[in-house]
């Protein structure tokens, strides 16, 4: 061996040490970038949901009903030159709840904003505005239908519409809950304000373009939401959980149902922010329940995610 190859023999377990050291730090040191902006990604999910999850939720408790105003003019300060600008709708299932019509988070609610029928109900508003009478807040029927007027004065009235009687023999009456009015309706009136809030309801029919979107936005979502948990999985070494008893999904099942309808008979109807509530309680609940049967740890940052995912589909699949 010359010289030459001495010395090459002699440096090569330093070049290769050093070589070596510099892989594991770069390593390392892309690993902890890679680390750092997933932290912050998750960070930035957490908080993300839990503002969502507040804002949605402190929406029910700002705009859920409206203040009453019993100085209000009955059935409102209109004239016979005052022009409907919009109506919505909804049906509510607790007629003796006011509910705030311009929230956005009643989700089930309809409007309309043109319709040949605004001439025609001005006049019996009018009429009602000076032929009603007193009325002591009480309601005979179990499900209402709650109605509110946009008028071109800047004027907006609040009205709940129902029957009183037999069947056979029955009266439909237009309720001021504000000024504490009813007025009863002919039946040629009765059949008016029924084509406007038919007409409504016909405008927000479930068309074949809406399900064929819908049915896309759903399969997008639950594609999304397979890839992320299977990569999320893998990144954090998370062991298929045991399966809960088909006794214990029953239970949830009942227990949710059971709630979700005590909910919607109380409030009247069904409320976005506190269905995000309920959503958000289930997962935690099924999260813990889990925990106690199988003794898995409960990964926070995973649970986060799918949190998030569900609110995205949720807000998407609800208002577009």
């Amino acid at each position: 061996m010359n010289l030459d190859d001495q010395l090459r023999e002699m440096v090569r377990p330093y070049r290769d040490g050093t070589t070596k050291d510099n892989s594991k730090q770069a390593i390392m040191k892309k690993v902890k970038k890679e680390s750092i902006r997933n932290r912050w990604i998750y960070r930035l999910v957490l908080v993300s949901t839990c503002a969502i999850a507040i804002l949605l939720f402190a929406s029910f408790f700002a705009s859920t009903s409206i203040q009453q105003d019993v100085t209000a003019t009955p059935f409102g300060n209109i004239n016979e030159h005052t022009k409907i600008e919009k109506v919505i709708i909804l049906e509510n299932k607790n007629p003796q709840r006011q509910l705030n019509l311009r929230s956005i988070f009643y989700p089930f609610k309809e409007s309309i904003t043109t319709s040949e029928v605004f001439d025609d109900v001005i006049p019996i508003l009018l009429s009602a505005r000076e032929r009603a009478i007193p009325w002591d807040g009480t309601f005979e029927e179990e499900v209402i239908e709650d109605i509110h007027f946009t008028f071109s004065n800047g004027e907006e009235l609040y009205l709940k519409q129902s029957f009183e009687g037999e069947v056979s023999e029955h009266v439909n009456f237009l309720y001021d809950p504000n000024a504490n009015m009813k007025y009863a309706l002919s039946n040629e009136e009765w059949r008016t304000i029924t084509a406007l809030t038919d007409e409504i309801h016909s405008q927000h029919q479930f068309t074949r373009w809406t399900f064929i979107w819908k049915f896309l936005l759903v399969i997008i979502i639950i594609g999304i939401s397979i890839v992320i948990n299977k990569k999320e999985q893998k990144k954090f070494k998370i062991e298929p959980k045991k399966k809960q008893s088909s006794i214990v999904n029953i239970l949830l099942t009942l227990v949710s149902v059971y709630i979700i309808n005590k909910i919607i008979n109380y409030f009247g109807t069904i409320h976005f922010g506190v269905g995000i509530l309920i959503l958000i309680s289930v997962f935690i609940i099924e999260e813990l329940i889990s925990y106690r049967r199988t003794k898995q740890p409960i990964h926070w940052k995973f649970l986060s995610l799918n949190l998030f995912i569900a609110l995205i589909f949720l807000i998407l699949l609800t208002y577009f």
